[in-house]
């Protein structure tokens, strides 16, 4: 795989992820891409597994023609390098994007919302730090929900681009906690000037799109 104009990313098999790979394959057209994919078959089986998922990731869009700019990594957040150290080593991508997460409206207090949407930031992060090839920048998908208020809406509501203050949120599901949670850890790297590239964070609110694409299992 070239190393020019190469970008990492995960959550391709979701609906944000899928739109966003959608994107870069329709308009960096000297982009080529590597996307961590959760196999569903372990060992020897995974790298093709792997594979055939991203196939069908591409044949739902559209883009099977661009198959040969995008490489299957597979691998899973929970792990350190994503249980992959090699391939991850290998890579020299400039950007790295992080989409992968559970967007579900849990109750408040739920744990496994904070192991997928905190937990694997930190892995996704670290990996990005320790790597042989650090990123220029790491991209880190959060959600305006992390600011959210007990009190009345306004009728018009700007998303900030500062941290805000966590004791000031309050918040009734475990999904705009734990992207909070994933946001306070971001922000202490920041304050200890530890990061070792640029770091971007989306807050969007409701992610809508044209094309009629469904998760893949």
């Amino acid at each position: 795989m070239s190393n020019q104009h190469l970008v990492f990313m995960d959550g391709v098999t979701g609906y944000l992820g899928r739109w966003t790979l959608f994107w870069y394959l329709e308009e960096l057209r000297e982009e080529r891409i590597a996307v961590l994919i959760r196999p569903g078959k372990k060992g020897d089986r995974a790298r093709e597994d792997a594979q055939s998922r991203l196939d069908t990731v591409l044949a739902s869009i559209g883009m099977s023609s661009e198959r040969h700019r995008v490489t299957a990594i597979p691998g899973e957040l929970n792990s350190p390098f994503f249980g992959n150290r090699d391939a991850v080593e290998s890579l020299a991508a400039d950007a790295w994007i992080h989409m992968a997460g559970d967007i579900t409206f849990k109750k408040l207090g739920d744990k496994s919302s904070l192991v997928t949407n905190r937990d694997y930031t930190v892995n996704f992060i670290e990996a990005a730090r320790k790597t042989r090839f650090v990123p220029r920048t790491v991209c880190h998908t959060s959600t305006f929900y992390v600011f959210e208020k007990a009190n009345q809406p306004d009728e018009e509501f700007s998303v900030p681009e500062e941290f805000h203050d966590p004791s000031e949120m309050e918040h009734h599901n475990a999904y705009g906690y734990s992207k909070l949670e994933a946001e306070n850890y971001l922000h202490s790297l920041v304050k200890a000037g530890s990061l070792p590239f640029n770091l971007l964070v989306f807050r969007p609110d409701i992610i809508m799109h044209h094309i009629p694409v469904k998760e893949v299992a």
